[in-house]
């Protein structure tokens, strides 16, 4: 199955018109918000990765809330070197062998 990008775009403006995350996550799409810590996020991050690498790879969005509706749900991620709230991609692909 190939990965494009725009699952992760379409679902995102499907949110910010009202959808929730949760009803747009898919075998290759989930949705994060940061946790308590930086150290906890990264975790988050490695077990959404070791899950994808054990599948058909996957995109994780990090910074929208997955129980929220509408623009609500963008909470934003400060796991960034800068303090402004911003939305992180991360794309696993598992090697095709």
């Amino acid at each position: 199955m190939a990965l494009y990008p725009s699952e992760a775009d379409a679902a995102l403006a499907a949110i910010r018109a009202g959808g929730t995350a949760r009803d747009f996550e898919t075998e290759t799409l989930d949705f994060k918000e940061d946790r308590a810590s930086q150290p906890e996020t990264e975790r988050l991050l490695a077990e959404a990765a070791i899950c994808f690498a054990n599948t058909a790879g996957g995109t994780v969005v990090l910074g929208i809330a997955d129980k929220a509706k509408g623009p609500a749900a963008v909470s934003g991620s400060r796991s960034a070197t800068t303090p402004i709230p911003c939305l992180f991609c991360f794309v696993f692909v598992r090697d095709a062998q």
